[in-house]
């Protein structure tokens, strides 16, 4: 068996295309080559930037709804996870509908959580129809080691 193999030149049109895809090709693994360089030489990409979020002592390790549909409430366990113990804790959630209006907020109080405790909170008032919730903020007063004396 014989294979003959002829070569043409190629069109201009051709020779156009391959060119310009051969430019893109070039184009794309210079731009990945800088890209990646950039972030393995310590610099961020400023898409890449993450917040930073300093890590709280108070922190809800659980919540959910309890109760029927009529009259549920919010419920869930505070964590502590310093050294420190807090009084007057108050958490706050903001209520959201589905449509993305507000439906108020709710709040929980906790008299008193020790150092490296849990401690169960409720919000008082009943949560009717389908809301997002969403936490707010957790406010506390440290005990400070002259009050504990």
């Amino acid at each position: 068996m014989r294979v003959i193999i002829r070569w043409k030149p190629w069109k201009p049109a051709t020779r156009w295309i391959f060119a310009s895809a051969g430019i893109g090709v070039c184009v794309a693994a210079l731009a990945v080559s800088e890209y990646s360089g950039r972030l393995t030489a310590g610099h961020e990409s400023p898409s890449l930037a993450m917040l930073h979020v300093p890590q709280s002592d108070l922190v809800i390790s659980q919540a959910g709804f309890a109760g029927d549909a009529d009259d549920r409430r919010l419920v869930g366990i505070l964590q502590n996870r310093s050294d420190k113990t807090y009084t007057d804790v108050t958490i706050t959630f903001s209520l959201v509908q589905l449509n993305g209006d507000s439906a108020g907020s709710a709040a929980a109080k906790v008299a008193q959580i020790g150092a490296h405790a849990t401690a169960n909170f409720a919000v008082p008032d009943s949560i009717t129809g389908p809301v997002e919730v969403i936490l707010d903020h957790i406010e506390a007063t440290p005990v400070t080691s002259a009050a504990r004396r």
